[in-house]
Formats: structure tokens, C-alpha cells, sequence
């Protein structure tokens, strides 16, 4: 007949979701309670006190949601990496608590290994078998994307939003464990593999085909 709770930001902290649940469970015949914030909803104006009930917790965790982001900017900005450590890397916390990235003492040569293999233009399939065999195991999305990481050569790239419209690339404070030149250097390779143009197995023009080699 009831459901109870001890307040409404227990029972929801989305406005909308909590009305549709409202009616959802007012359809069954069971009316939902606050005992810490009774609402007789027999009385009209009853609506007012479940409106701020209800969208309050939702401004709270909309203004904690900004300060959060600010912070991890914030971070960013310092040359702090404040979420889970990339592979060849540990989080850890230096003198003053703060968060910051330590090499791991295990997959850091293979990280270094990796990015050498990748500079002679080998294919990122052998790279990791290669790496592998020292402990360091990805996936072929997962090593494109590590081989992209500016965070290996002791960068940071904070990517733009709706209130900084370009991405911003800063020293990060944690030890580099790759040289940013040899970085660069495979970054170039793996454009040049990305550019080059794949000649058609079949260039035999025919009218009826006119785009046939173009696509």
C-alpha cells in the first residue's frame, strides 16, 4: 500500500525520473512516503513541497557535477593525471597528497619496448606479441589508442567543451617513459600508414562503372 523511505532524495535525485516513478506506482495503488519529510498529498498545494523535495537534490548533484569537472581541470592544468593510472603507469600520491603517476616497474620497459617496435614500422599485430611476452597485453584498439597517448612523452591533453572551446596540451609532472621525440617519430609513421592510398585491384575502366577506382 506504501512505500517508505527516509527522504526524497533517498527515493530519487533525477525530477523527472521520480515523477514518472510517482505516477507508476500511484497507478498500482501505492502511494510513496518521505518520514522525514511527510506530504499530505490529499492537499493540492501539497505539489509545491514535492516539486522542492525533488528538484533540490537534483540541483545539488548538478552543482557538485561542475565542481567536480572544474576540479579535474584544475588537475589537468597542474600536470596532475587524476583518473586510473594507463597501463605502464601506478597511481600514487606525492609529499603534499596529490595525485600523481608513478612508472610501473613491471610494463614501464615494455611501454618503451612498444613505442621502438612501432618506429621501425612494424605492424601493430607483432608489436604485441612482442610485448606481450614482457607483460603487456592489449587489445588492437587498445594499442592504437596507447600509441596515440601524449601522456607516455610527460604531456597532458585537456580535451575542449562548451566552456573551453580548444584543447590545451600541458607538461604533466609525472616521469616520462617515452623520449618525446621518438613519440613524434612514431607518430609520423603511423600517419604515413594511415595516408597511404591503396591502389585498386582492378582499374579496368568501364562506362558502366564510371567511379571504379575513385571510391
Amino acid at each position: 500500500d506504501c512505500l517508505l523511505f527516509i527522504s526524497w532524495d533517498r527515493f530519487s535525485r533525477n525530477t523527472t525520473d521520480a515523477y514518472v516513478m510517482i505516477r507508476t506506482l500511484k497507478g498500482l495503488g501505492i502511494e510513496s512516503q518521505a518520514t522525514s519529510q511527510p506530504i499530505d498529498f490529499s492537499i493540492p498545494e501539497s505539489k509545491f513541497l514535492l516539486a522542492y523535495y525533488l528538484t533540490f537534490p537534483e540541483v545539488d548533484n548538478d552543482r557538485r557535477s561542475i565542481k567536480i569537472k572544474d576540479g579535474i581541470r584544475a588537475a589537468w592544468k597542474a600536470g596532475r593525471w587524476t583518473s586510473t593510472a594507463p597501463k605502464g603507469y601506478l597511481n600514487s600520491r606525492d609529499e603534499y597528497k596529490k595525485p600523481l603517476l608513478i612508472p610501473n616497474p613491471k610494463l614501464a620497459p615494455a611501454i618503451l619496448k612498444m613505442f621502438e617496435l612501432a618506429e621501425t614500422g612494424m605492424p601493430q599485430y607483432r608489436i604485441r606479441y612482442e610485448v606481450k611476452e614482457m607483460g603487456l597485453k592489449y587489445s588492437r584498439n587498445g594499442m592504437a589508442i596507447a600509441l596515440r597517448n601524449a601522456i607516455y612523452m610527460g604531456k597532458i591533453v585537456i580535451p575542449a567543451d562548451e566552456d573551453h572551446p580548444t584543447t590545451e596540451v600541458v607538461d604533466a609532472v609525472h616521469e616520462a617513459l617515452v623520449p618525446p621525440d621518438l613519440f613524434y617519430r612514431v607518430q609520423d609513421v603511423i600517419n604515413r600508414k594511415a595516408n597511404r592510398k591503396i591502389t585498386p585491384k582492378n582499374t579496368k575502366i568501364r562506362p558502366e562503372f564510371p567511379l571504379r577506382g575513385l571510391l
